[in-house]
């Protein structure tokens, strides 16, 4: 009681005040308690339908918000009171009334909002797409109102239900959850007490076959670099960046010669110009290291694209798909199937590697994948090793 006599002086700013402070009697008569044990601090109440039948209720508020253990029993003893007179009037608690702009819907948007200052639009477009169909759902489901942390797993599996039942594919299903689990961790490192559990963490992945890029035979591939060295050694200038360095075809493409580092052997990847938008350093292996110096790389100016139009470096990069179309006439002389890409030299270079006993550390250095789980998951994608003839060891002769 001498809390809550402290307690009805204070005011704190977004509290409406909540009536005639009630006894700790009245509050158990009508089962309302407040929670302290855990990370998040709630008020407990219950409400009946028509039949009679009693639903449990978890309030929040802004308690978790404040960090002093002091201020925030201020914090719920004032949110009990406020729940203890709506539970009297009858009147349907609002939690919206005391958690302003919290709900899930509003925090999404918040999110993508705050994403795109920093974001390429490729990548921007994608997480927007993503968020709209996780929007969409929520309203089909009068889930909008909810705040983050009530959001829980089986609403995440109604959820993935829900786009496959739109007909997307296991793989678009998969990144949806994946970007939505991105929202939720970013709500957890906010630290502002709505999210302390991400409800996508244990959903696993749907199967899905990739064959998006195949890796060449180690035959196929020298035939393809012997001829381009004498049809179009451009391209295989290009190339080699990708099989090689380990870059992405749209991260060669955006190369500037400010990139890269002849004498100390490195190639920059800023953060504007790769798919993790992070700071990362590639080495110029010595295989392709002479190209550098032929072409003389370093005496062009800094600004200037590393591929540009007319065989050189210029002040602007090639098109998007320049040497895919370019390729085309490659895949065509030597009767490749549309899963031979550009992007498939790299897998084959990084199966070779594989099968020389490169250690996995050293592949994922190059590759760039920072888990040992992520490797091995790409690893087995690509690494489709035959199995060793046995007919020596059949007993059955014939």
């Amino acid at each position: 009681m001498q809390v809550r006599q402290i307690f009805g002086a204070l005011t704190f700013e977004g509290f409406a005040p909540g009536g005639e402070i009630p006894t700790n009697e009245q509050m158990t008569t009508k089962k309302i308690t407040i929670h302290t044990s855990g990370k998040r601090w709630y008020v407990n109440y219950y409400s009946k339908d028509i039949s009679g039948k009693e639903t449990r209720h978890r309030v929040y508020g802004r308690v978790n918000v404040e960090k002093d253990p002091e201020k925030r029993m201020l914090l719920l003893l004032e949110l009990q009171t406020q729940v203890y007179h709506s539970v009297i009037a009858n009147e349907e608690y609002s939690e919206q009334l005391y958690t302003q702009g919290t709900n899930i819907y509003k925090t999404i948007t918040q999110i993508v909002s705050e994403k795109k200052g920093y974001l390429k639009d490729s990548s921007y477009d994608s997480i927007q797409k993503h968020a709209k169909l996780f929007k969409e759902w929520l309203l089909k489901n009068n889930l909008e109102g909810k705040q983050p942390g009530e959001i829980n797993r089986a609403n995440i599996i109604t959820y993935r239900n829900w786009l496959l039942e739109k007909k997307l594919s296991n793989r678009s299903v998969n990144n949806n959850i994946d970007e939505v689990r991105a929202f939720f961790n970013y709500m957890i490192k906010r630290e502002d007490g709505m999210v302390y559990k991400n409800p996508c963490a244990t959903i696993e992945d749907l199967p899905f076959q990739s064959e998006t890029h195949v890796a060449y035979t180690d035959t196929e591939m020298q035939t393809i670099f012997d001829y381009l060295k004498e049809q179009d050694p451009y391209m295989l200038f290009y190339i080699k960046f990708v099989a090689f360095a380990y870059l992405r075809t749209n991260e060669v493409r955006l190369l500037q010669i400010k990139h890269i580092d002849v004498p100390g052997k490195t190639i920059l990847l800023t953060a504007n110009n790769n798919k993790v938008n992070n700071r990362i350093k590639k080495v110029i292996q010595n295989n392709f290291m002479d190209e550098f110096i032929t072409r003389k790389i370093a005496d062009y100016p800094k600004d200037f694209y590393v591929f540009s139009i007319g065989g050189k470096p210029g002040s602007k990069p090639v098109g998007e798909g320049y040497f895919s179309k370019r390729y085309q006439a490659v895949k065509k002389k030597f009767k490749l199937t549309p899963l031979h890409t550009i992007y498939g030299f790299r897998h084959t270079t990084i199966s070779q590697l594989l099968r020389s006993g490169v250690p996995t550390y050293q592949a994922m250095k190059l590759t760039g994948h920072t888990t040992h789980a992520a490797f091995e998951k790409y690893a087995r994608s690509i690494y489709l090793e035959p199995a060793e003839d046995v007919s020596q060891f059949y007993s059955v002769k014939f």
